[in-house]
């Protein structure tokens, strides 16, 4: 009688779970941060185009924009270094970029960080 555990190859398991991780971390999320990267430097677009206007929405859009740059950059650092070292995106199997779901989680994302800027900017401003 075989045992379950006779044929179970850990080396072959380990390298399995390490290809996936590597995927996961250098290409998926590679992909989430260049999108990220997109909506930052539309923000920035609105945060410029408010401030030419004076408009009070100006600066705290642009920092916004900032802080969502920095938080990309490092989220695509190591899919950057993927590309850098070895030519190109490690293999995430079946996985289909999806530009409009990440461009809608950008969005909430964003929305909810220029609604907290813009309201802490205002009630700081309105209380000196």
């Amino acid at each position: 009688m075989d045992h379950v555990g006779a044929k179970f190859d850990l080396s072959a398991t380990l390298a399995a779970i390490g290809q996936a991780v590597m995927a996961v971390i250098c290409h998926m999320v590679f992909m989430f941060a260049v999108h990220g990267l997109f909506m930052a430097a539309l923000l920035a677009l609105a945060g410029a185009f408010f401030l030419v206007k004076q408009h009070h929405f100006g600066p705290p859009l642009l920092r916004v924009a900032r802080r969502l740059a920095i938080v990309c950059a490092v989220l695509a650092l190591p899919g950057v270094l993927c590309i850098v070292f070895w030519g190109g995106l490690p293999s995430a199997g079946v996985f289909n970029v999806n530009s409009l779901g990440f461009i809608c989680a950008w969005s909430l994302i964003c929305l909810h960080f220029s609604a907290e800027e813009i309201n802490h900017s205002q009630t700081s401003s309105d209380s000196t």
